[in-house]
């Protein structure tokens, strides 16, 4: 979908139609409840690198979180400005299943190349969406945990905390991120 009209975080058209109409076109319920809370964990996803048809993996989208709704204007309210008109979109709902198996494997890949590079690590710092946590996620399995079972062998220190905004690199530059987990190796130079 292509956004036709957005006001910093306060998306109000895609494809010329209301947002949230067109959110909520896709749903089973209603975005949002009467207190304004969300009745689920929703996300428009931005592939902004190369044909936006093609196939993906997550590690092709920047997605915004979709934070509550105005039934009035008919808009929904993104959790970063970030957006323009122009840039196309499309809804997407959170996998709880491959969120903990794209943990696991970030884990793993994170051990396996410090162990195989000769770099001496000091520490690894986890940066996790507060959103996936299991109580906001809906899994069974607390994704953190995962991160630090797969890196329990490993002689490295990990400090990790749950935050609103993560940044890492993406397509070459640093962006805030949602609804991401962020594990970073601190290496020691000499």
């Amino acid at each position: 979908m292509e956004i036709t009209r957005i006001e910093g975080a306060e998306l109000f058209e895609l494809d010329g139609q209301p947002a949230l109409e067109v959110v909520e076109n896709y749903m089973t319920q209603p975005l949002i409840n009467a207190t304004g809370q969300p009745t689920r964990i929703m996300t428009l996803g931005n592939k902004d690198d190369g044909d936006r048809f093609a196939p993906a993996t997550p590690d092709d989208y920047t997605n915004r979180l979709i934070l509550t709704a105005n039934r009035a204007s008919k808009s929904v309210l993104l959790f970063e400005p970030d957006f323009s008109v122009g840039d196309y979109v499309q809804l997407m709902a959170n996998d709880p299943a491959l969120m903990l198996s794209e943990a696991r494997r970030g884990a793993q890949i994170a051990h396996q190349a410090t162990q195989s590079s000769g770099d001496r690590p000091f520490l690894r710092l986890y940066i996790d969406c507060a959103g996936r946590a299991s109580v906001m996620s809906g899994t069974t399995d607390e994704e953190a945990g995962i991160v630090l079972d797969e890196l329990t062998s490993d002689p490295v220190p990990l400090l990790g905390f749950y935050s609103g905004v993560e940044i890492a690199p993406v397509r070459g530059r640093s962006r805030p991120l949602d609804w991401t987990g962020v594990l970073t190796t601190l290496i020691e130079t000499t």
